[in-house]
């Protein structure tokens, strides 16, 4: 990759930006819309992991940390799964984990796979942050993954810091953890 292509990439999108891929989140392909959802959720836990964490505080430290997780030995693994667990909650670790699963099996399958397959679906399904929302298992695999990454997003910017005071804390902010 050029540096050129890895400094645009490394610089952190406005909020212009942000809405656009909101949207292409909301409309775009299956495969694409679980690849952009990982990205989105892991720029928000970078955040929330140099605020709790602030010795990491290069880019590279962070992204070792992260970057490791899906590649490096169990026990790392594991050790930064404990971490997640008591920074983030039981709940919360879960539902990343069934993020990253989904991700996985869009970007790397290589068998035809959507929202609609029956093994997402099912793990569309199992977000504990949708408990709030009536008869959501009723609900398309789609609009539950959305609804799930959405949910994700706003629990863990209240991670990052405290929670500004003007924004009403919803319900499901705390019934994550």
């Amino acid at each position: 990759m050029s540096k050129a292509l890895r400094r645009f990439l490394k610089e952190r999108p406005g909020r212009d930006e942000v809405d656009l891929l909101l949207v292409d989140l909301k409309k775009g392909g299956d495969r694409g819309a679980a690849v952009l959802a990982a990205i989105l959720i892991d720029d928000v836990l970078e955040s929330a992991l140099k605020y709790h964490m602030p010795n990491l505080s290069s880019v590279e430290d962070v992204d070792l940390l992260l970057g490791l997780t899906a590649h490096s030995v169990p026990s790392l693994r594991e050790y930064v799964s404990l971490m997640l667990l008591e920074f983030s909650g039981r709940k919360t670790t879960h539902d990343l984990n069934v993020l990253r699963e989904i991700r996985n099996a869009m970007a790397h399958g290589r068998r035809a796979i959507t929202f609609k397959t029956p093994e997402v679906t099912a793990l569309c399904k199992s977000f504990h942050c949708l408990n709030t929302i009536p008869d959501f298992t009723q609900a398309a695999p789609r609009y539950l993954f959305n609804q799930a990454v959405t949910k994700l997003m706003h629990h863990l910017v209240t991670k990052i810091g405290p929670y500004p005071s003007d924004i009403p804390t919803k319900s499901y902010v705390t019934e994550l953890d």
